[in-house]
């Protein structure tokens, strides 16, 4: 978000959380507004080690919703230009299993 062209309002977000001995290291953050940092930090949605955002299947929402999460689901987030910077693979596994709300088996 911006206005007159400045960055207002992005956030690092840990990967990783730093409570569970993520580092602070760029290939374990994502930059992230507030909504979306909250969100991941819930669980509600995800970054694969395709660099693709998925969605859980637990979220309920209208319009809002829809705009601000489902319709990046399948998206690939944009990267880096310096690949050393890429959100690392490792990283990315820790939400997905640990944090990330699948769908009931």
């Amino acid at each position: 978000m911006a206005l007159d062209g400045v960055q207002l309002v992005n956030e690092a977000a840990h990967i990783k959380w730093h409570a569970y001995e993520g580092p602070d290291v760029i290939p374990n953050g994502l930059l992230l507004c507030p909504l979306h940092h909250a969100t991941f930090d819930r669980g509600m949605f995800t970054v694969n080690s395709a660099y693709e955002v998925q969605v859980s299947d637990h979220v309920t929402g209208g319009q809002g919703t829809k705009r601000w999460l489902f319709d990046y689901h399948g998206k690939r987030i944009l990267l880096p230009r310096d690949k050393r910077q890429y959100p690392d693979p490792v990283y990315l596994h820790w939400p997905l299993r640990e944090v990330f709300r699948k769908a009931a088996s």
